[in-house]
């Protein structure tokens, strides 16, 4: 699991090497573009976004359906 939430938005770039290396990746912050995430969504299979709470959180990944995770509910 990755949690990413770091500055510069340029930094995020750094969520596509995370493609196999991380079940989950939780994004923080996805609720609006500045942080260039629209440009990694492609690399997921499987993507969820968390919008019960301001800042949104999105979580990405590859191996796991997010649907079927009861954490994410």
């Amino acid at each position: 699991m990755a949690l990413v939430d770091a500055q510069p938005p340029d930094s995020r770039a750094a969520l596509a090497r995370l493609v196999t290396h991380a079940r989950y990746v939780i994004l923080h912050d996805s609720e609006d573009g500045q942080y260039g995430y629209e440009s990694v969504y492609p690399f997921y299979r499987y993507r969820r976004d968390y919008r019960r709470y301001r800042p949104w959180t999105t979580v990405v990944s590859n191996q796991a359906d997010i649907d079927l995770c009861p954490w994410m509910e």
